[in-house]
């Protein structure tokens, strides 16, 4: 019983800190100048879909282009950034065609409610039903995996020497 009480608090654990630490973000491997760096060639966009790592980004324009932005980091050493497939940004790229290059140095930033994007929307539905499914499932693994039923004759404890025992 101590065992699976040991998996659901990690399993629990797991549960809460996990999307925290993915919508966390990683490091930041850049080190930026002060004042972020602003394009030329700005555009606004709506990302449909990210490469793997989400590093690359394919982008339908508000003018209707669709666009490449390579977010891996500029030619300066500049940090890599990664988008979200789904939300709409203002894009500062360092250079100015498709495939546009895009560091964590320039002043590309998601615009309009991005707090409830899709994303953010899912992840807390499925922490919700973590959170209100629990009870249930840790009484469903109680009884699968729990201790035997126990006989109404062992719950006296054990019988004295020389008493007579219910089965004599």
């Amino acid at each position: 019983m101590r065992g699976v009480r040991r998996v659901l608090a990690v399993l629990a654990a797991l549960a809460v800190l996990a999307p925290g630490a993915w919508l966390a973000g990683g490091p930041a491997w850049a080190t930026c100048p002060a004042q972020p760096v602003r394009s030329t060639a700005s555009f606004v966009g709506k990302v449909d879909r990210v490469g793997p790592g989400g590093y690359e980004a394919f982008v339908t324009t508000a003018d209707n282009r669709e666009v490449v932005v390579d977010g891996q980091g500029g030619p300066a050493g500049d940090g890599p950034r990664t988008f979200l497939a789904g939300e709409t940004y203002e894009f500062h790229p360092l250079n100015g065609a498709s495939p546009y290059q895009d560091s964590a140095c320039t002043a590309t930033h998601p615009v309009g409610d991005s707090l409830w994007s899709a994303e953010t929307i899912l992840i807390l539905a499925i922490i919700v039903g973590m959170v209100l499914s629990a009870p249930r499932i840790a009484r469903w693994i109680r009884r699968r995996w729990g201790p035997p039923p126990h006989d109404v004759e062992s719950d006296a404890g054990p019988t004295p020497p020389g008493e007579p025992t219910a089965s004599s």
